[in-house]
């Protein structure tokens, strides 16, 4: 029978790790799993990257602008969103919620907030064209929004199909807010980048 001998330095190298390393070693594991749980939670449940396709939100967004949307927040007056309608996404800007009363007249938009007892006009930063509705200048408009429904226009108000010709938008409609997060559309690979997060 063969014995295996040992000098006091091989038995050095063959002790298992200090609880230390070993608790080490578990806490950077743990952190590791937390964080790929809260980057699938992010990816999934809370932010996407969609890409701006049209014209319809000039000035203010542009053809190939990449955007952060936020799928937990909810839509407010000045938002812009990105809702799906028959399988088509669209981005808008919300106008009025509900209770609140719609108003196109004379190439302007009023609106009266629920509560109130007057209509006010209603301007946004980068808006372009006039507001009229069916494109006729001498029409006027008027829409009640009702519970759980918002109204949303395109800043490009001469060029957008939006709650004037769509209707009113079911809040279960809406995929997220639009954050002030835009990737410029000439940073192509940048853009392409946030698109696969």
């Amino acid at each position: 029978m063969n014995e295996f001998l040992y000098s006091d330095q091989e038995e050095l190298n063959i002790r298992p790790k200090s609880q230390k390393s070993k608790k080490i070693g578990d806490f950077i594991t743990i952190f590791l799993l937390i964080l790929c749980a809260f980057l699938v939670f992010v990816k999934f449940f809370w932010f996407s990257c969609v890409e701006v396709d049209g014209s319809s939100m000039n000035a203010t967004l542009s053809h190939g602008d990449f955007l952060l949307v936020d799928k937990l927040a909810k839509p407010e007056r000045g938002d812009v969103i990105v809702f799906t309608l028959n399988e088509k996404a669209y981005i808008k800007r919300v106008v009025a919620v509900e209770g609140d009363v719609v108003s196109i007249k004379d190439g302007k938009l009023f609106v009266k907030k629920a509560g109130s007892d007057r209509f006010e006009i209603t301007s946004y930063y980068g808006v372009i064209g006039a507001t009229y509705y069916q494109n006729d200048p001498t029409f006027t408009f008027e829409w009640l929004v009702n519970e759980n429904c918002i109204f949303v226009l395109g800043d490009n108000r001469e060029n957008s199909v939006d709650s004037r010709i769509l209707g009113e938008i079911n809040l279960e409609m809406v995929n997220g807010v639009v954050h002030q997060f835009i990737i410029d559309n000439k940073d192509k690979k940048l853009g392409e980048f946030y698109k696969y997060l």
